[in-house]
């Protein structure tokens, strides 16, 4: 058992646990601590998640446990709403055992991490950990990609880059990172997304998710969305109208900044596979996608509201001989059934008998007094008929008293059936296949609307636009139609070399939009920025091909090797910044000391070619002659 282990503090994270046991027991290598915690040489350093935790709580007090230090140290409750339990199971069993890499694969930590190890810290938080602790910890909530801001005292975090040449990676002391550490640069209009974003990354760590799951995360998205009006009749999700109300929530320009932004036309958007298929591995997209359908996390988190193809009842009679016509006496729906994928469900009055469907899903409040067939017409119904029948009205006013319930061919067809020919009063009705010239104007204004306001229309599209009156004059006005109704001619097909290109041309064009913010963020860095290279690059854009598919992408590939940086070019620029800041504050420029300062090493293990360099740079600025050339791209 070990003879010291430090208290865990509030909120910190694995790396800071191990980092504080490393200064206190100070071992003799970190191979040797390794093996001591893990029986793993090379398990220590690890930034976010080790492993072989079973391994060391052998080795602690009954109060430590594997489950413990997963849930409460490591960055894992970020994962736990938006993978399936399966992927918990197998997290979880790989953090026990000896698994570094998988479970590194099974939650594709990549992907919130930008494969850029780094620390970041509030330096208002280290205050207070000296007046409470007397010595600071790392926060497991600041190791998050897109968290830049912390949420309790809503101030920018700072950031240390890690070096990633040593295995095991040596721990890092609170001196060394606040000597060395940044401030993340925030632009003012996107604090508050920042702060959001922090806000809801704290209430996941805070709540308990432990019997969540990528399911009950899928419904509540969903079930949000239909509420919202997202959905078309037959269930149909608007992705366009909810992908640029999105867009409009958060900005274009945040989404770039971020990396997060998309094409609303692309079907295979990573915010299309959040609301319609759930199906992304990076947690971060979700809580964007969560904070605009819900408004926070918390909201999200207490909503319970199910969705419902109909709303519920009672439900109106809309039989218009009835005396409960448009009042809400039917209590329940009496049967609800799937129609080519279309809800449909069926309504009885029990006063009057009048039976009828409706096609879902309700959008709207008024959608209850909507009829799509009506089944049974009741005796009410069928008794107002007779009398009308019995009395010679004329089938337009029958049409009138009996309402919209059924079309006029269908009166006509049902008054001929009750016709009773031994009657005083034969009715005269009008039985001939004359069209009705009251309903043909009508339909013919409807029909002329709707192509005024789509000149471009086709037959097709005005027959779905108003099938009633396209319809009925198709059978009696066919002339009409034919010479107001156009056929629009369809665009020559287009070859699978052509589709090929203009999808490369339209890559292109969004690529290099992102290649250019992505540049301009890196050098908005204090200087001297990080190397610019494909690697960075692509990582930043979100997109991994560039070398692959360079010659499909010519401008991309002529900023590209604009920018990028060899490694010696990396180093002359860093060199030249050092020697123009020792030579700005008066300090003695020696070759020994620039390569110092420029994290180049001794002479022993630098390279003879950036020796020379530093050697001749030496020279000409001791001599004054030196000019130092700002990157004007």
């Amino acid at each position: 058992m070990l003879s010291h282990f430090p208290q865990i503090r509030d909120d910190e994270s694995t790396y800071s646990i191990f980092s504080r046991l490393q200064f206190a027991i100070q071992p003799r290598s970190l191979e040797i601590m390794g093996t001591m915690l893990f029986n793993r040489n090379t398990e220590v350093g690890r930034l976010n998640f080790q492993s072989s935790f079973d391994y060391l709580c052998n080795n602690l007090p009954l109060k430590f446990s594997s489950e413990l230090f997963f849930y409460n140290n490591t960055i894992y409750p970020l994962f736990i709403s938006f993978i399936s339990t399966q992927k918990q199971e197998k997290a979880l069993e790989y953090f026990k055992g000896d698994y570094p890499d998988k479970i590194k694969r099974c939650l594709n930590i990549g992907n919130i991490t930008r494969n850029r190890p780094y620390i970041r810290v509030c330096k208002e938080c280290i205050k207070e950990d000296f007046n409470i602790y007397g010595e600071p910890y790392f926060r497991r909530q600041h190791e998050i990609e897109i968290n830049r801001m912390c949420y309790k005292h809503k101030v920018a975090l700072y950031e240390y880059t890690l070096s990633t040449s040593q295995t095991p990676r040596k721990y890092e002391n609170y001196c060394s990172v606040l000597s060395n550490s940044k401030k993340i640069i925030i632009p003012g209009q996107f604090k508050n997304y920042f702060l959001d974003i922090a806000d809801d990354i704290n209430t996941i760590f805070s709540l308990n998710l432990i019997n969540w799951n990528s399911k009950i995360t899928k419904n509540k998205i969903f079930n949000k969305i239909a509420e919202k009006g997202y959905l078309t009749i037959n269930g149909v999700q608007l992705q366009t109208k909810l992908c640029k109300d999105f867009k409009k929530y958060y900005s274009e320009d945040f989404l770039d900044w971020i990396g997060y932004n998309f094409d609303v036309s692309n079907q295979g958007s990573w915010f299309r596979r959040v609301t319609r298929k759930n199906a992304v591995d990076d947690p971060l997209k979700f809580i964007l996608v969560i904070r605009y359908l819900f408004g926070s996390f918390k909201e999200f988190y207490n909503y319970n509201k199910e969705y419902s193809k109909f709303k519920n009842g009672p439900y109106p009679c809309l039989n218009k001989v009835c005396p409960n016509y448009n009042k809400l006496v039917i209590k329940d729906i009496m049967e609800t059934t799937i129609l080519n994928g279309i809800p449909v469900a069926t309504f009885k009055c029990e006063h009057c008998g009048f039976k009828y469907s409706r096609k879902g899903p309700d959008m709207n409040e008024d959608d209850i007094y909507n009829k799509t067939y009506v089944k049974d017409y009741g005796y009410l119904w069928n008794n107002k008929l007779k009398e009308c029948v019995d009395k010679g009205f004329s089938l337009g006013k029958i049409y009138k008293i009996l309402g919209s319930c059924c079309y006029l061919e269908g009166i006509r067809i049902l008054v001929n059936k009750y016709k009773n020919q031994n009657s005083v009063n034969t009715p005269t009705i009008e039985s001939s296949n004359k069209p009705n010239f009251l309903l043909l104007e009508p339909y013919r204004n409807q029909i002329i609307s709707f192509i005024k306001e789509t000149p471009n229309a086709t037959r097709l599209n005005t027959y779905r636009s108003n099938k009633i009156a396209y319809s009925y004059l198709l059978k009696n006005d066919y002339k009409w139609l034919l010479k107001h109704v156009k056929i629009t001619k369809k665009h020559a097909p287009i070859s699978r070399e052509e589709r090929a290109k203009n999808f490369w041309l339209n890559e292109d064009e969004l690529l290099i939009r992102k290649l250019l913010i992505s540049i301009r963020k890196i050098k908005s860095e204090e200087t001297p920025y990080r190397r610019i290279t494909v690697y960075c690059l692509q990582n930043l854009v979100g997109y991994y091909n560039f070398n692959f598919n360079k010659n499909m992408l010519p401008k991309c590939s002529q900023i590209l090797d604009k920018v990028c940086e060899t490694l010696l070019a990396y180093q002359k620029r860093r060199v030249n910044y050092i020697m123009k800041e020792m030579a700005d504050n008066s300090v003695k420029i020696t070759l020994v000391q620039v390569l110092r300062n420029s994290n180049l090493g001794t002479r022993a293990n630098t390279k003879q070619q950036i020796l020379n360099y530093v050697e001749e740079m030496v020279k000409e600025h001791n001599h004054g002659n030196i000019i130092i050339e700002d990157d004007d791209y």
